[in-house]
């Protein structure tokens, strides 16, 4: 299991679509998501990848760089005071999700998973 804390929000940033081009990161899919606010709490959005798709994830990941994470949340106010801090916090999340899906896609698997 993969646990990304407040992180996923932060690692939209870099694998989400830029300006000018409109297509996300394959990385995006893990990222892709955010809970739905209601009148009692919550719903979470759970997402599931095929191995296919974490395989081609997990290929992306080892694409993106500490300075791509760090030129993103630059350029999307992704983050707070603490710029320095919340860059290390990210990419260190960063490190776990490439070795998280690295295994997965060499073992043939896919995942479910959830934000909320």
């Amino acid at each position: 299991m993969l646990y990304l804390d407040k992180a996923w929000r932060h690692l939209q940033c870099p694998t989400a679509p830029a300006e000018p081009d409109p297509i996300a990161r394959p990385a995006y899919r893990m990222f892709e998501g955010a809970v739905v606010m209601n009148d009692m709490g919550w719903e979470p959005w759970v997402r599931t990848l095929t191995p296919p798709e974490v395989l081609g994830v997990a290929r992306d990941l080892e694409d993106v760089s500490d300075e791509d994470v760090e030129s993103r949340l630059r350029e999307s106010h992704c983050f707070s005071r603490d710029f320095d801090g919340e860059v290390d916090y990210v990419v260190s999340y960063l490190r776990q999700a490439r070795t998280f899906t690295a295994n997965l896609a060499a073992e043939g698997r896919g995942m479910v998973y959830m934000v909320g």
